[in-house]
């Protein structure tokens, strides 16, 4: 399968002059992560909320959304032709941990495809090929995951999450079993939209008021099994649009997450195995 019959072929783009703020709005109103950077139909750079979000560390939070985009964009981001095979495309970006991959064709953008594009199409069905099960959840998932407690000061959060670049992080009790999820989108939730900056004082009443367990998802918690096929558990992240699961013992104890990238990475290890 060719990435041209997966990928998204209207994405949204900005252009390196438009602001930071009105990048940010347009990623938080379409629910995505990046968006590419275009002139005149050509690519030329990448931006995420991540990007972003660091821009305003460097500069001040008022700032950084009154900045163009320019100066926060990814200016040589790796890219895709539609004819690069869907398997070629997971590969690279389980590789180099890749969450988008901006497709080009005579220099124009094209479209946009998404690890969870990949693993919805071509790596799922590769991952239910009846003849061999595929490895499991404890051999690709993250061991030891960080992880925060209900009564952690949601800025305290908020700051780990930003540092490793991770958009889920695992809330346990005292005994470590599953309490809570605590995301990006959480904490959006809890200090307004993003074209609102702080001000010092609403820091100050967010630092000394909002817990971890004022935020946190704690309905509908999907957890897995360390045990539990890897093609079992890609079925579930395609049909629910997921992104990231704990992983728990028999205990309900936390053990590891699982995210895309490292389903994308166990399927081509075990490809390369297989080969």
């Amino acid at each position: 399968m060719k990435l041209r019959d997966i990928m998204n072929a209207f994405p949204l783009t900005v252009t390196a002059d438009d602001e930071l703020g009105l990048a940010s709005q347009m990623m938080v109103w379409a629910g995505i992560h990046h968006m590419p950077v275009v002139e005149e139909g050509s690519l030329v750079g990448l931006i995420t909320d991540r990007d972003v979000t660091a821009h305003q560390a460097r500069v001040g939070e008022r700032a950084g959304l009154r900045a163009p985009v320019r100066e926060a964009m990814q200016h040589h981001p790796q890219i895709a032709s539609p004819e690069e095979s869907a398997t070629e495309a997971a590969a690279r970006m389980a590789t180099d941990r890749l969450s988008c991959l901006p497709v080009v064709e005579d220099g124009h953008l094209v479209g946009v495809v998404t690890t969870t594009d990949i693993l919805a199409t071509h790596v799922r069905a590769s991952l239910h090929e009846s003849a061999y099960e595929g490895p499991r959840v404890e051999d690709v998932m993250t061991r030891d995951p960080l992880a925060a407690h209900p009564g952690d000061a949601l800025l305290d959060a908020a700051a780990t999450m930003q540092t490793y670049a991770i958009r889920h992080l695992p809330v346990v009790d005292g005994e470590g079993r599953m309490a809570g999820m605590l995301s990006d989108r959480d904490i959006l939730g809890a200090v307004g939209h993003p074209l609102r900056a702080l001000d010092a004082k609403a820091k100050t009443r967010v630092a000394e008021e909002l817990k971890v367990e004022d935020v946190m998802s704690r309905d509908r918690i999907l957890a897995v099994h360390p045990q539990r096929p890897c093609s079992e558990v890609a079925s579930a992240f395609a049909d629910h649009t997921l992104s990231a699961v704990p992983v728990t013992d028999d205990d309900g104890s936390l053990v590891g997450m699982l995210s895309y990238v490292d389903l994308l990475r166990g399927r081509e290890r075990t490809r390369t195995a297989r080969s």
